[in-house]
């Protein structure tokens, strides 16, 4: 809620101005409902409906044949899952939700898990660097690495300490970060990941974090919040609130998942819970929208909003297929173009309502269309900056800049592509640096294609073109 208070000294406590209530907000559309979900790790992860269902989202596609053969070899997962430690349990329940989830598993949506130190941080950062997590995850805490914050000691000692490990994980995470004028490598990396995070979730899925970004940090695509970590009071209902942000028609609400059994924490007897304080705060008297925050049953919501739906479904429907239906002259066909919207074309003698008819049913395929194009990976335009992804042949690499006055160009490393420019160099100048690279090695690229297909067709090249095209030309369909 946002408030308004007067500041001189006649008026009386807590006396405001305007205040903007949560209710309001939530039917303004200015945020989304949140959802919270409290999960005992241990006996959600061993049930034999999770691997069944995990195993159902792994095998999309496949025939039941295929799925019978498959899952004969599948029957240890349950072994696996039990005997892993509880952080690994953690992490496995993550990528089951980012499998079978919405937004998760179709790449629109990213999430934030909340650790309980830095060493745990740093802990379930080392765990995801061995899942498909791997080069799509960050860790971001208040930890600088310094060499004085490990003892000549502890470098010597056979046994890796806790400090030891949080300075090594960051060595490591920072070694290939090239610092921007005035911040420090650790800002650097930072700054770049919060970027990802908030305009490329298909390529920053995950942040693990500790107190950092928890209050202030809007990144619309988050969705999910997992919380393995003890919090209370106005620390705890500002950070389940990062997921609430607007973010397009498929985001309805921002997930919680607890693994703490924080709800408690919520709302207690006492009247001493993190919603609880926060609305004995709240102005009641102004009227409009009720400003409490209200811990609902989700299944029964869920219902009423169910029911709600089907009750204005028919309507809903009759108007989407007159709103979508396109007459053109020739024969009755159907198709669904990039935008989703269904057009189809139809003899002029034809009648709505046989069009419609026709519409309805070949609705499945129409929903499977719909769903096929809102489930394709599109990239938000190119910036040009520290760890931001590209492609050569196909192969993704992290952009590192490194700023020199030497020669500029460009070149793989590992994982990498290199750019070296000059200080000050915007955006544009480094995507013309990067695009000259791409026109020199595509060219190299065509040099033994063309020597054999002019002595297979007995014809000279003269020219070679690369050109930037905007659209996908000469593909076949």
């Amino acid at each position: 809620m946002s408030t308004l208070r007067r500041l001189n000294g006649r008026a009386r406590h807590n006396e405001y101005i305007h205040t903007y209530k949560f209710g309001e907000a939530v039917e303004d559309g200015v945020v989304l409902d949140l959802v919270c979900e409290a999960r005992d790790i241990d006996q959600t992860l061993g049930s034999v409906d999770k691997i069944d269902a995990w195993f159902e989202a792994k095998t999309k596609g496949l025939n039941d044949w295929q799925k019978d053969e498959l899952k004969k070899q599948w029957g240890t997962m349950q072994n696996v899952l039990s005997s892993r430690s509880r952080m690994e349990r953690v992490v496995s329940d993550i990528i089951f939700d980012f499998s079978v989830k919405p937004r998760l598993s179709n790449h629109r949506g990213n999430a934030i898990l909340v650790a309980s130190s830095i060493y745990e941080a740093c802990k379930y950062y080392d765990l995801l660097q061995k899942t498909p997590f791997k080069g799509r995850c960050a860790v971001v805490t208040s930890y600088n690495p310094q060499a004085k914050d490990i003892t000549k000691e502890e470098t010597g000692a056979n046994t890796e300490t806790d400090k030891q490990f949080i300075y090594n994980t960051y060595t490591e995470l920072l070694k290939n970060v090239v610092a921007n004028p005035g911040k420090s490598k650790t800002e650097t990396y930072e700054d770049a990941v919060k970027a990802l995070f908030s305009k490329e979730p298909a390529n920053m899925k995950l942040l693990v974090v500790v107190d950092k970004l928890l209050t202030g940090f809007d990144a619309p695509p988050c969705t999910y919040l997992y919380i393995d970590k003890s919090m209370q009071d106005h620390g705890l209902f500002q950070a389940i609130c990062r997921t609430n942000r607007l973010d397009g028609e498929d985001k309805d609400f921002g997930y919680i998942v607890d693994y703490k059994d924080l709800f408690k924490n919520l709302v207690n007897d006492k009247g001493t819970g993190a919603l609880q304080v926060y609305s004995s705060e709240l102005d009641h008297s102004a009227g409009g929208a009720d400003p409490e925050v209200l811990m609902q049953d989700r299944l029964k919501k869920g219902k009423e909003r169910l029911d709600n739906a089907l009750e204005e479904r028919q309507p809903q429907r009759v108007a989407f297929y007159k709103a979508t239906v396109a007459l053109v002259i020739k024969q009755q066909t159907l198709r669904c173009p990039p935008d989703g919207k269904v057009k189809i074309a139809a003899p002029t003698r034809m009648s709505l309502d046989t069009i419609r008819v026709f519409a309805i049913s070949k609705l499945a395929w129409i929903r499977r269309q719909q769903n096929k194009l809102r489930e394709q990976e599109r990239e938000t335009p190119r910036e040009y900056l520290n760890l931001e992804s590209h492609y050569v042949w196909g192969k993704q690499y992290l952009l590192s800049i490194a700023y020199t006055e030497d020669a500029l160009g460009v070149f793989l490393q590992h994982s990498k592509i290199v750019l070296r420019a000059k200080p000050g160099t915007d955006t544009e100048q480094r995507q013309a640096i990067l695009e000259e690279w791409y026109r020199k090695i595509l060219k190299e690229a065509a040099q033994p294609l063309i020597a054999k297909w002019e002595a297979n067709l007995g014809v000279k090249v003269k020219r070679l073109f690369v050109q930037r095209m905007k659209t996908k030309w000469g593909s076949c369909n």
